[in-house]
């Protein structure tokens, strides 16, 4: 069975197949369990049992991708009785999706952002969380609960306000309600302070500039710093 190449082309990780997906409310912050291998255990975000996720080999790191990453993984989905209907390994094609925006089925979106960098592990999927009660004939039928072996390869996401390392957008302390953002040439006012990172052995945490309120012009090179600025309106960036 042929597979879509990205997540432009796709509905979800198994071409011509019905999209699933599930929208997390960006407040959320979800905890996942450190598993060995071997281990098994509930991923789904309401603890019902909808994806469960059996370590096979562990990531390394402490980070997981987040909603909107556009994730890179290698698949084979198989039925219970161990049918295989699709894989990425087989066509030696890494799959790609954005994360928790419906592209993928709902067990995908929960169970892939459980996962770390390098881990592979088995999503056992529900059929409230996989295809339900429509199926995907004639591959998949009707209520079925799906196995897909899964490895993490990579995310990409917008945190690095450059794509160079350069300055990562560490956290977000309190969101905008307003819509959009500054172009160039508009005239932004910023009110920021600059601290060493925590990890920083020499100076954690150290003041180097304290609180200070600035108005520039976007694309004038008159910021005090290079940074993109986004609708939201309180945040932490590591440069």
């Amino acid at each position: 069975m042929s597979g879509p190449q990205d997540a432009d082309e796709m509905m979800d990780p198994h071409a011509g197949m019905p999209m699933g997906g599930i929208q997390f409310d960006d407040e959320d912050e979800i905890e996942y369990p450190d598993l060995d291998v071997d281990e098994e255990a509930d991923v789904s975000t309401a603890k019902d049992g909808g994806v469960t996720k059996k370590v096979l080999a562990k990531g390394f790191g402490d980070e997981r991708p987040e909603k909107g990453d556009e994730v890179v993984v290698h698949y084979t989905g198989t039925l219970l009785d161990g049918t295989k209907f699709d894989s990425s390994v087989d066509r030696g094609d890494p799959f790609k999706f954005r994360l928790g925006l419906g592209q993928v089925i709902k067990g995908w979106d929960q169970g892939v952002a459980s996962m770390k960098k390098g881990e592979k592990a088995i999503l056992t999927c529900k059929p409230d969380y996989a295809y339900g009660a429509r199926g995907s004939p004639p591959t998949i039928p009707a209520d079925s609960t799906l196995k897909f072996e899964v490895e993490l390869f990579s995310w990409k996401g917008d945190k690095d306000q450059y794509g160079d390392g350069g300055c990562i957008r560490a956290k977000t302390l309190k969101k905008s309600g307003a819509f959009g953002f500054p172009m160039d040439k508009h005239e932004v006012t910023v009110k920021y302070a600059v601290a060493a990172p925590d990890e920083d052995v020499a100076g954690a945490g150290d003041e180097i500039v304290p609180a200070t309120e600035v108005v520039f012009a976007i694309g004038a090179d008159a910021a005090p710093f290079k940074v993109s600025l986004f609708s939201y309106s309180y945040g932490q960036l590591q440069c």
